[in-house]
């Protein structure tokens, strides 16, 4: 009987120490170890709420947390920055959903979930980001629709060294999923990317009649994201 209780005991204890190593935890659940994870949900094996840390790969769109403005010299663009930050896209942690008067369309609300700072010692304070819920995709100030896609991160962080792309599925326009879909798709505390759009002939992020920026994309993160949206939503995706 106290053999048959230390052997209890001790292997509790093992279950513990797995737990708490997050490599070796993903070890577990089949996944590449992970050098870069800055933070996830304990306990949590979806991935929904995982930051991971710039490794310098330029294929990790994604990566950190906070606001991310075009950098003047990126070759890639097809207009030329000004000396006006133009923000082209955000990470943080979901908390919640604002109305837009005499509209259908809402509000992200995000917040720094990691507390970070930037060299000046200054938290991040993300704006109020405008979410069309439009069934159309128009590139307009009144008219659009933002999208939502979801990001496979058993591409995204394996060994910092490895350079594969970031690979995102697109989900749905998001005016097209039922209020059920989308509150099981997104909860509070997710890590969301956003890419907001961008004004091009006028050189700055495009802005509603309240002058708050309009997200194109949500992005939101999972480890298994076919699995995943099927059994949360009922969704299906095309890999």
């Amino acid at each position: 009987m106290l053999v048959f209780l230390v052997s209890f005991l001790l292997l509790g204890l093992l279950a513990l120490l797995v737990i708490d190593n997050k490599d070796a935890l993903f070890r577990f659940a089949g996944m590449k170890e992970q050098e870069n994870v800055l933070y996830n949900l304990k306990g949590d094996k979806t991935g929904r709420a995982l930051y991971y840390a710039d490794t310098g790969v330029n294929y990790r769109e994604f990566a950190g947390v906070g606001i991310y403005n075009i950098e003047k010299a990126d070759k890639d663009l097809l207009f030329t920055t000004s000396e006006n930050k133009i923000i082209d896209y955000m990470v943080g942690s979901f908390v919640g959903w604002e109305g837009v008067e005499n509209s259908n369309d809402r509000y992200l609300i995000l917040e720094d979930k990691l507390q970070t700072r930037d060299a000046q010692g200054v938290a991040t304070i993300f704006p109020r980001i405008r979410i069309g819920f439009a069934v159309e995709n128009i590139n307009d100030v009144d008219v659009y629709g933002t999208a939502l896609g979801v990001e496979d991160l058993s591409l995204t962080i394996p060994k910092p060294q490895n350079i594969e792309r970031v690979k995102i599925y697109p989900i749905s326009l998001i005016g097209k999923l039922t209020e059920n879909q989308l509150s099981k798709l997104i909860v509070k505390g997710d890590a969301l990317g956003v890419r907001v759009k961008i004004d091009i002939k006028n050189n700055t992020n495009l802005k509603d009649a309240n002058g708050n920026l309009i997200a194109s994309w949500i992005v939101i993160r999972r480890f298994k994201p076919a699995d995943s949206l099927l059994q949360e939503a009922g969704i299906n995706i095309t890999k």
